[in-house]
């Protein structure tokens, strides 16, 4: 009976014409697209007034990035395939991302992109000025394999992974400056270890001052962290074997701290959070408007999460707030700051995922107080304003709040 079965499939297979759409779809799979969010290619832009999105051209020669007024649909041309088409080289850029600097006045795109680090998108980014219609490749002509490369506040620079190590580039000039030194296979800087990738969703680590002076950066020193071996088939003619540092439940982790380094080099100055650096996650990290790092840290039981606010100059923290449950926390992604003095939070400490203000003092003000959860937090919304989306029964309703409620 298998053998009767498998020959009729065998059969209808051989018999179906696969339908266009269907081989668009085994085309995603195996160039990377299934595996990619379009929402990574999609960007809100003039203050949420319209989005960006990557299309083909018209005439299927390259690509072109296209605005579109989400009120009436009306489509334009924002980087024509032309435009994406440096001068020295003729050929348009295949763009599989990209980002626009802060003031919109410059745009970075990405091409050539592989994996590095396990499941790191690193490749060769592009930056343009568009009112000047030039492109200029980082690291210059042999440039690649960067990672998160990011525009500093001003625009004049950015700051990207290289290997295991953080670097600066100046934009007119094109001058790198290397920031950490000491990365090597078991250290890196700017980026993660396959435990912090996996369980907490972090990959990119760095982030720029506002004032653009500083760069916050997790390192990762995995010395002592057993490794894994996996065959590697399909790199080469003969098999090879694979090992990368991966702890299994209750083995040594890797130990992580956060450091702080003048975008002009000099030596980091490092964060004093509490407890084994093995043994407690530090799972977020972001600047506050006052030139403070606030870092959410975690035990290794992940049953409490503290919300510390540290001195980039000193090092020395204090903690504004504890999050805890006898079973289990989660990390907390709605943080956001009302004010440069509140801070918005969300927890499930009444059985309800609720809103709160939070002063730095820790005093914590409900915001939300009916019997329904705040599911989403928008990024954006006017200064010293959040759109809280929440849900009770099926029904959704929308609340904006202010450092003032």
């Amino acid at each position: 009976m298998r053998v009767v079965l498998l020959s009729i499939l065998f059969s209808l297979m051989a018999a179906a014409q696969p339908s266009e759409k269907f081989q668009q779809s085994l085309r995603r799979i195996f160039d990377g697209g299934a595996a990619r969010s379009e929402n990574q290619r999609t960007r809100w832009i003039e203050g949420g007034e319209a989005y960006a999105v990557i299309e083909p051209a018209a005439n299927g020669a390259g690509s072109e990035i296209v605005r579109y007024d989400p009120a009436t649909g009306k489509r334009d041309i924002l980087v024509s395939t032309a435009q994406l088409t440096p001068r020295h080289t003729g050929k348009p850029l295949a763009i599989e991302d990209y980002a626009w600097s802060a003031d919109g006045k410059k745009l970075m795109v990405l091409t050539n992109k592989r994996t590095v680090l396990i499941r790191k998108p690193a490749g060769e980014y592009w930056v343009q000025d568009p009112p000047a219609g030039s492109w200029s490749k980082l690291g210059g002509p042999n440039g690649s394999e960067f990672l998160f490369p990011k525009f500093s506040p001003d625009a004049s620079r950015v700051a990207y992974v290289r290997g295991t190590d953080l670097y600066v580039e100046d934009l007119p000039s094109n001058r790198i400056r290397r920031l950490t030194s000491d990365g090597t296979d078991m250290i890196i800087n700017g980026t993660s270890d396959w435990v912090y990738d996996e369980e907490f969703d972090l990959a990119d680590g760095f982030r720029w001052s506002p004032d653009g002076q500083s760069i916050a950066y997790w390192q990762f020193d995995q010395h002592g962290v057993p490794e894994f071996s996996l065959v590697n088939y399909t790199d080469g003619l003969c098999p090879v074997i694979f090992r990368y540092p991966y702890p299994k439940a209750g083995q040594t982790n890797s130990a992580v701290r956060v450091g702080v380094v003048s975008a002009s080099g000099g030596k980091t100055r490092w964060i004093k959070t509490p407890g084994n650096p093995r043994n407690t996650y530090i799972t977020r990290m972001e600047w506050s408007g006052n030139r403070e790092v606030i870092l959410q840290t975690m035990n290794r039981l992940q049953n409490t999460n503290d919300v510390l606010q540290a001195n980039p100059e000193s090092g020395e923290v204090r903690r504004v707030l504890r999050d805890q449950d006898d079973a289990w926390v989660d990390v907390n992604d709605q943080m956001r700051w009302l004010d440069g003095n509140r801070l918005l939070w969300t927890s499930e400490k009444d059985g309800w995922r609720h809103a709160y203000a939070v002063s730095r003092d820790g005093e914590m003000r409900l915001l939300t107080n009916s019997a329904s959860d705040v599911i989403s937090v928008a990024d954006r919304y006017g200064r010293g304003m959040a759109l809280l989306h929440c849900v009770a029964g099926g029904a959704h309703a929308t609340l904006s709040v202010s450092h003032a409620s």
